[in-house]
């Protein structure tokens, strides 16, 4: 990627300490109660940059790239593969290509979160996006909270599968089909890129860092990684965390149960109290559910406005 496709100079001056708010010209923007005066840090604690993916690209790199420059951490959940050219300029960057060059285990136990706890968040995570049964989510995370008790702080696959047999041994024959069909939801998981995930030990990680989700081959696969990774993104204390595109971790298309909504609800409030910035990215803001949405404080429009984004 050319230097010049994506850094224009659009958001020079934002991030230095005596910067106050700078005008940005070329940008349709909404703040709440300051439109058109210009940006600053505050601005930017939750904001949605929204417009179709070159747009929107263009500007969120630059964005990033210029808060690089003032010294902020990113961690960048990056489900297309688009941000890894800004490893070209900054040098600290690392991008973890998962499922390819990297493992990233969505069953580890994350810093600071109960076993148990966190047995219950991985277990909706997998619910959610490949369509468990309640049953078979509950057996899910009794499999895993087995592992956690018994020392297995980042279970394989082939880990959370014994647990299961063991379990399909001690219960009814109805309820071992439940047990079965929940097997072969695994043997789903395990091929491909998401396989090698799964089966293998994750090495250290640092922020700041970009994840990118594109070599996993569904869209499934990127939403459940996309989704655990924001639950542990504080461990890396990260001082801003990019999610792009939102939608596909909490869009309205997206079935995602109470437990996990909640899960990332909690991590999205956590950074806020902490004092780390969201950005959210993708096509528009009424793609996020009115919970997310409402707790937005500004949009970068990269773009027309549609009637949808008018009303919101």
């Amino acid at each position: 990627m050319n230097r010049t496709e994506f850094i224009d100079e659009t958001f020079d001056g934002i991030f230095r300490a005596d910067a106050g708010r700078v005008p940005v010209e070329g940008l349709s923007l909404s703040f709440a109660g300051d439109a058109g005066q210009g940006v600053s840090r505050a601005d930017l604690m939750r904001a949605c940059i929204c417009g179709s993916d070159s747009a929107r690209g263009r500007i969120a790199m630059e964005l990033v790239l210029r808060e690089a420059e003032a010294g902020e951490r990113h961690v960048v959940v990056d489900m297309k593969g688009v941000y890894a050219p800004l490893m070209e300029y900054v040098p600290s960057l690392r991008v973890y290509r998962v499922g390819s060059l990297a493992v990233v285990n969505p069953f580890k136990t994350p810093t600071g979160m109960e076993g148990e706890e966190y047995a219950k968040v991985a277990s909706a995570a997998v619910q959610a996006v490949y369509g468990l049964s309640r049953d078979e989510r509950i057996y899910l995370g009794r499999a895993l909270e087995m592992c956690y008790r018994e020392g297995a702080g980042e279970p394989t696959i082939e880990d959370v599968a014994d647990r299961l047999l063991r379990i399909q041994a001690e219960v009814q024959p109805k309820e071992g089909y439940k047990v079965e069909c929940l097997r072969n939801v695994l043997w789903e998981m395990e091929r491909g890129a998401m396989g090698r995930v799964l089966r293998g030990r994750e090495g250290r990680l640092q922020a700041p860092a970009v994840f990118d989700l594109s070599p996993l081959r569904t869209f499934r696969e990127r939403a459940f990684m996309a989704a655990c990774l924001l639950v542990r993104a504080s461990e890396w204390a990260p001082t801003c965390v990019v999610v792009d595109p939102a939608e596909w971790v909490m869009g309205h298309e997206t079935a995602y149960s109470f437990n996990l909504l909640r899960a990332v609800e909690d991590a999205l409030g956590g950074f806020e109290r902490a004092g780390v910035m969201v950005h959210l990215c993708g096509a528009s803001p009424s793609l996020l559910p009115w919970n997310m949405g409402e707790r937005v404080v500004s949009c970068l429009y990269c773009g027309p406005l549609w009637d949808r984004d008018l009303y919101r």
